[in-house]
């Protein structure tokens, strides 16, 4: 299934770490000053979304469809750019340029991905030391990365009958809520680990040093 890849205006270091994530067949939607980004990586744009408030260059137009929104609205730049994409039939999502700079913006996109969990659509945030997800009420499986550590938070009203296997520091029908971060900084027993959620949401964050 083709994947959209949104790009965001959040500050980026090192542009070469996030060029290994991208598919030659992604759809690109650029959300704002997102349109920097796609530049510095060296990618063209099927789309870009937004007030263009924090883009001042010229928009590169040729061969990308422009969808312009007044600054004053409801959502942010990338929550237009997740529901567009969402729209246009997009069930698997990746955010990069969502991590970084203000604190605000982040905590912003990581609402975002539970509402896009909330719509049964896969939307991962990666920049060059972390990737996230939110995880609704299933059984997930995520393989061993050399080099990560696994956490996972409880978000929203928390979640609950969390149970861990193929992890240093199991948990049996545990919780996590907004005010405990006992999950954080887990390592992987076995190549794959399960992850059981019951009820809630948990926030997944795979980081590396």
């Amino acid at each position: 299934m083709r994947r959209c890849v949104i790009l965001a205006s959040g500050p980026v270091e090192r542009y070469e770490c996030l060029r290994p994530l991208l598919r030659q067949d992604d759809f690109i939607l650029c959300a704002d000053g997102g349109l920097r980004l796609a530049r510095r990586l060296g990618v063209k744009p099927h789309l870009a979304v937004g007030d263009f408030d924090s883009y001042h260059d010229p928009l590169p137009l040729e061969g990308m469809e422009v969808l312009r929104v007044p600054p004053e609205k409801d959502d942010t730049d990338t929550m237009l750019a997740v529901r567009l994409a969402i729209k246009r039939g997009f069930r698997h999502i990746l955010l990069l340029g969502g991590t970084g700079g203000r604190l605000d913006h982040t905590f912003a996109n990581i609402q975002t991905m539970a509402w896009a969990a909330e719509q049964d659509v896969s939307l991962w945030m990666a920049d060059c030391q972390n990737e996230a997800a939110v995880l609704t009420p299933g059984i997930h499986r995520v393989v061993k990365r050399d080099g990560y550590k696994l956490s996972l938070f409880g978000i929203g009203e928390g979640a609950f009958g969390i149970t861990l296997k193929g992890l240093q520091y199991p948990l049996t029908d545990a919780a996590l809520t907004m005010t405990t971060p006992l999950g954080v900084s887990n390592e992987w027993n076995d190549e794959i680990a399960q992850i059981e959620l019951k009820k809630g949401m948990l926030l997944l964050v795979l980081s590396k040093d």
